[in-house]
């Protein structure tokens, strides 16, 4: 025997394929998700809200209320997104995720401010005149 006692070279073989994805590509496949979000999703929400607006609902929100929600959802959604932009994380650090995560609601904070806002202009109101009795 040559070289030392306990040095034992050995190599595991799993009976399943495995995929090694490299860096460039999870950065592509991200990139492609955080698109697809906004050019997709947020619009989706955004519209969402919108036609429930337009049909009434909820029943409690008046046009003031959805003015308070564009704005409160327009200053969160714009101070996640700066801060996820501004962050600067390593792909393969922990802060990666979370400047994902700040990003990715910074997107859906602007879709519901992108409703609200459509729910400002698109909410009805009852009739004018009252209906007479029957």
């Amino acid at each position: 025997m040559e070289g030392p006692v306990g040095a034992l070279d050995a190599k595991v073989g799993v009976n399943y394929a495995f995929i090694t994805v490299d860096l460039q590509t999870r950065i592509q496949i991200v990139d492609a998700l955080l698109l697809l979000a906004l050019f997709v999703g947020v619009p989706a929400i955004a519209a969402g809200i919108g036609y429930a607006a337009w049909k009434g609902r909820p029943k409690t929100f008046d046009r003031d209320s959805y003015v308070m929600g564009f704005v409160a959802c327009l200053l969160v959604g714009g101070v996640l997104l700066v801060y996820g932009l501004r962050m600067q994380a390593d792909v393969r650090t922990w802060q990666y995720l979370l400047q994902l995560a700040c990003f990715g609601l910074g997107l859906l904070f602007f879709g519901i401010a992108g409703g609200c806002g459509i729910g400002i202009f698109a909410r009805r109101f009852g009739s004018l005149t009252p209906k007479p009795p029957e």
